[in-house]
């Protein structure tokens, strides 16, 4: 592989609401970089790779397309980043110039910010690193002021009766000016929902009507556009206690237009976090309600009944227990703890298995599988252990076998300098010089493809050797277990499959240290 030139570009959230013109569209990177590398003789025989985040803040580096950029970069891949300006690559002033003036200059990689006049080769000795500074001391101020404005641009619609959510709502649709109208079918869906739930039908029941009527649930529905499943939908889903929980606990359906129940930092991208009722926006009477504010109360009152026996929040088992026929996972079920699949009890499908598992039976089969294990395995322990010094050898000769081809790549680029200074002394001529040169060129290229393919090995054999130590790690860990609780299970399993007669299927985490059970089936 020749040398690589990766163009990046990014466009955000604040780049589309703030920003009129089409200077920072992707597509406008893209030509400005093409038209920036084409006038470059330098870059005639590069290969480009484009890199791209669209929607994507530039305060962080929390982005996919940067991610494997870098990730490339480090491994030698590419010689070259080009950005339309130093925004594009991160508004961060610490972060940007951590790699500009940091890490790129120690692995030798060109960074060019062409609108701002930056090409690294101009700063051999000197990043430049007081103009980066400023540069992005002022992006960041901008995408904090940005987000402000975007803040400040919500709450002023949502006031004013504007949907501006992410998610449809469904009984509506959005209008061109924003507004929520009545989406007449699916709406008499919702008016049901509560109408049942008020006379005091439970989740289940009213799952099983919904999904008796084959009727859509919402994200079908929005996909399809048509209320019932008439045969030719490809994707099975059904309506279960989540969604009539979310539902019926939506008070957007009384005609209040809700807004900022959670919040997230704009500027840092971290996780949303929910914001106390007397801080939301509501606006009375935005659009046309579907049920009346009595009947919304009506059917909350029975909330109390509509989960009753389920156990809420993570368990020993959650998401670990998954039905062999219908794909979905168990709920865990009352204060006995055991198991269901609720498709049966939702649609009446009878090729799951309709019966309860007890979850110390669950736990009886771990336990009796890992005394299997321990029993039939007593050799593994020295087994790893070898397994372990055999991928670190070959580690060491790894990194023994890049080093030196490191070593000889420094020596090239130490005999061009000293075979250009020769040329500047008028030791070799012109002709001798251009002929040396095209030797070292040639050598270096080839030496550089070879540390790349080292790189690759090192990668494999570094992975290699840390999935033995682990295994390793693990397989003693096992013989110390005294209980099988949450952390175990999250350790050592991947899923526990129910088939349809009852049979449980384990699939384990560390396949080398239960491939010997990879078949057990316990009934």
């Amino acid at each position: 592989m020749g040398k690589v030139i990766a163009m990046y570009m990014r466009l955000s959230v604040a780049d589309d609401d703030f920003e009129e013109d089409e200077s920072n569209s992707i597509k406008a990177q893209r030509d400005l970089m093409y038209q920036y590398i084409s006038e470059k003789e330098e870059f005639k025989d590069y290969e480009i790779e484009e890199f791209c985040d669209d929607g994507y803040s530039g305060t962080n580096f929390d982005r996919p397309g940067v991610r494997r950029m870098l990730e490339l970069a480090e491994s030698g891949i590419i010689n070259v980043i080009i950005v339309k300006d130093f925004s594009r690559f991160g508004r961060n002033s610490i972060d940007v110039g951590h790699y500009i003036e940091e890490i790129f200059p120690y692995t030798g990689l060109r960074f060019i910010a062409i609108n701002d006049r930056y090409d690294s080769n101009n700063y051999v000795g000197d990043t430049g690193g007081f103009e980066i500074s400023i540069k992005n001391l002022i992006s960041q101020i901008y995408a904090q002021d940005a987000s402000k404005k975007i803040r400040t641009s919500f709450h002023s619609k949502a006031r004013n009766g504007e949907y501006i959510g992410f998610q449809k709502i469904y009984g509506y649709i959005i209008n061109e000016n924003k507004k929520l109208i009545l989406d007449r079918e699916p709406a008499a869906v919702v008016k049901k929902i509560f109408e049942m739930r008020s006379q005091g039908k439970t989740y289940d029941a009213i799952a099983k009507y919904l999904n008796d009527e084959k009727i859509l649930v919402p994200r079908l529905y929005f996909k399809y556009n048509k209320l019932k499943d008439d045969g030719t939908i490809p994707e099975m889903s059904m309506w279960t206690r989540t969604i009539l929980h979310k539902m019926l606990n939506n008070e957007q359906y009384t005609g209040k237009l809700i807004f900022g129940r959670y919040k997230v930092d704009k500027i840092r991208g971290k996780t949303a976090t929910n914001v106390p009722r007397d801080k939301w926006i509501i606006t009375e009477n935005a659009h046309e309600p579907i049920v009346s504010e009595e009947l919304f109360d009506k059917a909350k009152s029975k909330q109390g009944k509509s989960r009753k026996g389920i156990t809420t929040g993570t368990t020993l088992f959650s998401g670990k227990v998954v039905c062999g026929n219908c794909g979905r996972n168990f709920y865990t079920w009352s204060k006995n703890r055991v198991l269901l699949c609720q498709t049966p009890v939702l649609t009446g499908n009878t090729g799951c298995y309709d019966k309860k598992i007890r979850e110390d039976y669950l736990i009886a089969l771990i336990e009796d599988s890992i005394k299997c294990v321990l029993q039939s395995n007593k050799e593994k322990t020295a087994k790893f252990k070898e397994e372990v010094i055999i991928s670190a050898s070959e580690l060491n000769m790894a990194n023994k076998e890049l080093q030196a081809e490191v070593s000889i790549l420094d020596r090239i680029r130490r005999n061009k300098e000293k075979l250009f200074q020769k040329l500047m002394d008028n030791q070799v001529t012109d002709d001798e010089y251009i002929t040396l040169s095209k030797e070292l060129e040639f050598e270096q290229i080839t030496v550089e493809d070879r540390i790349r393919e080292l790189k690759k090995k090192q990668k494999g054999v570094l992975a290699q050797t840390n999935e033995k130590e682990l295994n390793a790690k693990v397989y003693k860990e096992i013989g110390e277990i005294k209980k099988i609780d949450r952390k175990v299970v999250e350790k050592l399993i991947d899923k526990m499959i129910v088939k349809k007669e009852g049979s449980v299927e384990i699939q384990w985490r560390f396949k080398e240290i239960f491939k010997m059970n990879k078949d057990l089936t316990v009934q």
